[in-house]
């Protein structure tokens, strides 16, 4: 009997989650949220942290972190209505939440 190697049997039900995860953010910008709810670019974020260099979306840092050889862990959030990624990367110390720009315009004066 051959064994199926387990880091592999979610990845298609992974990948359809960020991919329907991604059409719901379809014509927004994705940003990172912070811990205590203000926002930053992407771009900013990859200075300290490479992992996020190159990347746009949720979908992009995924596959790059695999691609490096990383396990991800993604959870699908529903942010009152929109949609947030959570990725978390253990072998790097890293836990990011990607929302859409939205989320954040909305949530600037309360902070």
């Amino acid at each position: 009997m051959r064994r199926t190697s387990t880091r592999y049997l979610g990845l298609p039900v992974l990948t359809a989650a960020l991919l329907w995860t991604g059409a719901a953010a379809a014509g927004g910008d994705w940003v990172l949220m912070g811990r205590h709810g203000g926002c930053a670019e992407i771009a900013d974020a990859a200075r300290p942290k490479p992992a996020l260099a190159g990347v746009a979306t949720p979908e992009e840092f995924a596959a790059k972190a695999r691609r490096e050889g990383h396990a991800v862990k993604v959870t699908e959030m529903d942010l009152g209505g929109a949609r947030g990624v959570a990725a978390d990367v253990p072998s790097l110390g890293l836990s990011v939440v990607f929302v859409p720009r939205a989320i954040c315009d909305r949530t600037k004066g309360r902070q």
